[in-house]
């Protein structure tokens, strides 16, 4: 009798070990930056409940690779699926595993996501690519600034670093979309972003 008491508690918490994971809804990617990062999407992960930061391992230049390490960093935390949040380089992690696993994907946001590539800096528009054929039922909301940074290397481009038509630069159609007098950094800064963000994501 105990010993089929043991074998009934083991396979009930395997059951409970491999269920999906429902608490979590929504997934924010960080851009590029580390900790520094992860610090940022704080303020909106607070705002939204039942949301998580997930920071693949960035390479530039090697978003299929980041999109993996979010894939993999998704099944251990068993979440079958959730909506996406991703900003600056993340929205462009969150496209490309959109177009490999769109079975997983609910709905996704690019926060100041540099779509066509950082126009405005010396460095190839390849490196910035990231496949966007992802199912055409998956819902885009895109928000991006249009203040300047204040750093020299940064002037005169749009969202503090990535240029305006940069960010809107996605072959897919866009359901809807917000530009804020904000820079890049400010975006995950402010209440106002945070509430337009939940109130899409409730729709």
């Amino acid at each position: 009798m105990k010993r089929l008491l043991k074998i009934m508690v083991f396979l009930a918490t395997l059951m409970i070990a491999n269920t999906a994971n429902t608490a979590v809804q929504v997934v924010l990617i960080p851009g590029f930056g580390g900790e520094e990062a992860v610090v940022q999407m704080e303020f909106l992960k607070q705002q939204i409940p039942d949301s998580l930061v997930i920071t693949p391992k960035y390479s530039l230049g090697d978003v299929a690779g980041s999109a993996e390490e979010l894939w993999f960093s998704l099944k251990v935390k068993k979440i079958e699926k959730a909506d996406f949040i991703g900003f600056s380089w993340g929205g462009l992690v969150v496209k490309e595993f959109a177009s490999n696993h769109p079975e997983m994907v609910g709905k996704i946001i690019f926060l100041g996501t540099p779509n066509g590539g950082y126009k405005s800096w010396l460095i190839p528009r390849f490196i910035f690519k990231a496949r966007d054929d992802f199912k055409r039922d998956i819902p885009v909301f895109v928000i991006a600034g249009i203040k300047s940074s204040e750093k020299w290397y940064l002037k005169g481009s749009n969202d503090g670093t990535v240029e305006l038509d940069s960010v809107f630069d996605i072959n897919r159609p866009i359901n809807d979309s917000k530009i804020f007098k904000l820079s890049h950094v400010e975006l995950l800064e402010s209440r106002e972003v945070a509430e337009q963000v939940i109130a899409w994501l409730k729709k």
